[in-house]
């Protein structure tokens, strides 16, 4: 992998390089949903208040008010890698699975969207998609400077 690429144009140089110590978008920006994950080995997601997923699962009000929600897949071999859907290039789950959901409440999606349209729903899942992909992204090294 290219680690920086420079360019000159009328007398100003700009240089693209990986970015390696970029900060984590789940702890240094706002998001729009909560990325809660369970690992044994690693601390992923969001900081949260639930020990066991059995504890997420069984807050019942908050349950009742997630709006839309995707699960979390990730893949442990030579690094870490998120999405949010199953890893296809790991058929037998040997070094990937489920690790948690992200997920915005009624009240999230109204603040971010106005309303709990199904056009609202769509909206959001790709924004929760789009939050798994950033995460992927810092994990695997995809950030870069200028």
């Amino acid at each position: 992998m290219q680690r920086q690429m420079t360019t000159k144009s009328k007398g100003i140089t700009l240089s693209v390089e990986i970015d390696d110590n970029p900060i984590n978008p789940r702890e240094d920006y706002e998001h729009f949903g909560k990325m809660i994950c369970w690992h044994r080995r690693y601390d992923l997601g969001d900081k949260n208040p639930y020990k066991k997923s059995q504890d997420f699962w069984d807050d019942k009000e908050l349950q009742d008010n997630i709006f839309v929600k995707l699960n979390v897949y990730m893949m442990d071999h030579s690094g870490l890698s998120f999405s949010a859907n199953p890893f296809t290039t790991d058929p037998q789950n040997w070094d990937s699975g489920q690790i948690g959901i992200i997920y915005a409440t009624e009240a999230d999606t109204i603040k971010e969207f106005g309303d709990l349209s199904e056009d609202s729903r769509l909206e959001a899942e790709k924004l929760l998609a789009s939050e798994i992909a950033e995460y992927n992204d810092y994990h695997t090294s995809n950030y870069y400077r200028f």
